[in-house]
């Protein structure tokens, strides 16, 4: 199949080129049913969810796995007794709508999604006009110039990227946070929000 042989080409060029990264590639006719296949294809694979069987893929899921439906949605809906989307499936668009209390553009977005519906046109990314760079794991500094000189070697990095992207610069953004007590564990890797500072790292 011309589909599977593209993505798993991709995903041997990425896993080349990167140096053993791998990818999850998944295919469906639309924005939804590619966002389900690409779930169904990780952790390491390819998985192309096709039209003829989609209604069946779609009814073992649950209701809280579409788009729009949140843990409130869900609740209705359970209390209801529906639970997969083949149950919900047996519900009219009115009847969510107005019995349930869902809303038109909920009920509608929800009947239609149990059914591997989405008529959202797909748009290209735009191209890319800022360049971040992002700390996930904890980084704990002392002193507000060890927090100063960190932020000023990060910022610097970003603007080489910049550069490198857009051959020019204005300066760039750094937001910190601060722990209170050292030893104390919090949420933001053991720190509060502090107000934000800004370094700015020109070329």
């Amino acid at each position: 199949h011309v589909v599977s042989e593209i993505a798993e080409k991709l995903r041997r060029e990425i896993f080349q080129v990167t140096g053993g990264c791998t990818a999850s590639i998944g295919c469906g006719s639309n924005q939804f049913l590619s966002r389900l296949a690409t779930k169904q294809a990780k952790p390491d694979g390819y998985f192309h969810l096709e039209d003829s069987k989609v209604l069946d893929f779609i009814g073992k899921l649950n209701v809280s796995d579409l788009p729009s439906v949140g843990w409130s949605t869900t609740k209705i809906l359970k209390e209801k007794g529906i639970q997969t989307c083949f149950e919900l499936r047996k519900l009219s668009q009115k009847f969510l709508a107005q019995d349930l209390k869902l809303g038109p553009k909920t009920a509608k977005k929800i009947f239609e999604y149990c059914r591997g519906i989405d008529t959202r046109p797909w748009n290209p990314r735009p191209i890319r006009k800022s360049v971040s760079a992002q700390i996930s794991w904890g980084v704990r500094m002392k002193t507000d110039s060890e927090v100063e000189d960190f932020l000023k070697h990060l910022s610097a990095k970003v603007v080489d990227r910049m550069l490198a992207m857009f051959k020019k610069t204005s300066g760039n953004k750094a937001k910190g946070t601060a722990a209170e007590e050292a030893n104390v564990i919090r949420s933001f890797h053991g720190a509060s929000l502090v107000s934000s500072k800004v370094w700015r790292a020109k070329k």
